[in-house]
């Protein structure tokens, strides 16, 4: 009996056969499922080039004035890839990251010349060299990877001359700043006031904690704010909205402070600026208590006995362009109880250990760059206690025996220090002095909570180049990155 076989009727008698198909259905069968195959497996097998996290880069520091360095580093990157790093979208002159094969990168920049304000850093894909503008062009087409933010400050003065590197420890050739000069036909006052704002930002009720309303700011002491004006005696500040521009001070005692901002931790002193002055003797040059938006820049400091600048409970500000020379370079009594042997090029410290942050907070939030501190042979160069978010770039140091230091509160030591950097600096000859520590250390750090240590020239002359003291309940420093550090004569 015939039946159906799906094309035909077919007797039962016959065998049945099966259709062929051609070698080009074959063919083409076999091309469509590779071609499903690999579809499938590119986004897996990209997602494992570029890592579980997705490709990111930090920055730091984040913020500085343009021509300052900053530090870029990758991770979750394709491995042995290259990446361009661009501003705002263009390549500027920016260098090209190789990515090793962990997929991470660390590289150094130059801040270009930008507006101020915040600007976008980038990572695309770099294919090939090229010219640099077939490489903009390229990546005007490309997809931005990862970007982090920078943001542009004001740019600092001119650096100020050095002294001779040469001259001998002992006796120092004084090179300094050649201040401003001043107006032939001014006549000096005889009694300078300081001239705040005409319409001085309005001082909000603190909010860190509840307390009374804050006590309106005091009549100022007198404070100059002409350039030019020569004053031999200390000046106060008391109110905000305050500037000080190429004053010179003097005192033949060591003793005091030669300019003083004193304000309170519910009534701080906001928006002080001392800028191109001269300062000689005095026990500290630059003293500043609960301050908010310091800026010192382009001073010259010399022959304090303590410090040549000082900040307490300061909170935003930037210290930039000053030179600083012997201090304590002369003291020969160590019997002082809150000073003893310690001496201090610019230190950044809490106003008191005993209280809260509230009443006495961290310096933090502080730029202190391109600054030259010389023959402070008792101490340090550059200093903080429990400091936070704080920089210390493209500064000089010379003939001193610990260039820089970072650690907490006086023991025990648990108000450890946040979040410093410490990049570009150049430290030289290091040296110590009858009555001073005898341990030469470059860069000193004391339980650092995060940041980084990069970048730095440091001179063979110390013992230790870098070094990280766990002792008087410090512990150990932590989340620290540290590279491209090298050793100089």
């Amino acid at each position: 009996m015939p039946f159906w076989d799906g094309e035909r009727w077919v007797s039962d008698l016959t065998p049945a056969t099966t259709p062929r198909r051609s070698g080009w259905s074959n063919t083409i069968a076999n091309l469509l499922t590779v071609i499903v195959a690999i579809s499938l497996l590119i986004p897996f097998t990209a997602s494992l080039a570029l890592g579980p996290a997705g490709p990111k880069i930090d920055v730091t520091p984040a913020t500085g004035p343009a021509g300052s360095k900053a530090t870029i580093v990758g991770s979750n990157f394709m491995a042995r890839s290259k990446v361009q790093l661009t501003w705002d979208g263009q390549i500027q002159k920016l260098p090209i990251a190789n990515v090793n094969n962990r997929g991470a990168f660390t590289v150094t920049i130059t801040v270009p010349k930008a507006t101020e304000g915040s600007h976008t850093l980038g990572t695309m894909m770099a294919e090939g060299k090229g010219s640099k503008a077939l490489r903009q062009a390229a990546l005007d087409t490309a997809t931005t990877i990862a970007t982090a933010s920078f943001t542009v400050v004001d740019a600092p003065a001119e650096p100020t001359p050095t002294a001779d590197p040469t001259a001998p420890p002992a006796t120092p050739a004084p090179t300094p700043r050649p201040t401003a000069t001043p107006d032939p036909t001014a006549t000096p006052e005889p009694t300078a006031t300081a001239t705040p704002a005409p319409t001085p930002k309005p001082t909000p009720a603190p909010t860190a904690t509840p307390a009374p309303t804050r006590t309106p700011a005091p009549t100022p002491t007198p404070a100059p704010t002409s350039p030019g004006l020569t004053r031999s005696g200390p000046i106060t500040v008391t109110a905000d909205n305050v500037t000080i521009d190429a004053v010179s001070i003097s005192s033949a005692s060591q003793t005091g402070s030669a300019i003083k901002a004193i304000g309170t931790w519910s009534n701080p002193i906001r928006n002080l600026t001392i800028r191109n002055c001269v300062i000689s003797g005095f026990n500290i040059g630059i003293e500043a208590r609960h301050v908010e938006n310091l800026v010192v820049e382009g001073c010259t400091i010399s022959d304090a006995d303590y410090a040549g600048i000082a900040i307490y409970s300061g909170v935003g500000g930037r210290l930039s362009h000053n030179t600083i020379r012997r201090i304590g370079y002369t003291r020969t009594d160590f019997s002082v109880s809150y000073k003893q042997n310690n001496a201090y090029g610019i230190t950044l410290d809490r106003s008191s250990y005993n209280t809260t942050f509230t009443t006495d907070p961290r310096s933090s939030d502080f730029l202190v760059d391109s600054n030259l501190i010389e023959d402070v042979p008792l101490w340090m160069c550059l200093n903080t206690h429990a400091g936070q978010r704080i920089t210390f770039s493209n500064n000089t140091t010379r003939r001193c025996p610990r260039a820089i230091f970072v650690a907490g509160d006086s023991g025990p030591q648990t108000n450890h220090p946040i979040d410093v950097t410490i990049t570009g600096n150049h430290l030289e000859s290091a040296v110590t002095t009858t009555g001073g520590t005898t341990n030469k250390v470059g860069v000193l750090t004391a339980g650092l909570q995060g940041g980084a240590i990069l970048n730095n020239s440091i001179s063979r002359t110390f013992t230790t180049s870098i070094y990280d003291y766990s002792g008087e309940g410090n512990g150990p420093s932590v989340g620290v990155t540290i590279g491209g550090n090298v050793l100089i004569p």
